[in-house]
């Protein structure tokens, strides 16, 4: 290993520490604004709703609907033509 090679890692090994420490920080900070008590929250449609408290677990999303509510009036409107048409043909 000559001289220069021995000379380049340890400005090599600096460069990754630093990297490596603006990475973190990078990191820290998102985790703090998302954490936050504003900041993007002031952006959400729902704005007037309070803060939770510090230690609330928050769902800022909607629950997913259900299928079979989704379903359920087609099926209803369906069967109810079915039932006309049925006694309809039956006459």
């Amino acid at each position: 290993m000559s001289a220069v090679d021995s000379m380049a890692d340890p400005k090599r090994q600096a460069r990754s520490e630093d990297i490596e420490q603006q990475l973190n920080a990078a990191i820290w900070d998102a985790i703090l604004y998302l954490d936050s008590p504003t900041g993007y929250r002031e952006y959400l449609p729902d704005a007037a709703v309070p803060a939770p408290a510090k230690n609330d677990l928050v769902i800022l999303d909607p629950p997913p609907r259900s299928t079979w509510k989704a379903v359920l009036p087609l099926f209803l409107i369906a069967a109810l033509i079915f039932a006309i048409l049925l006694f309809v043909l039956l006459m």
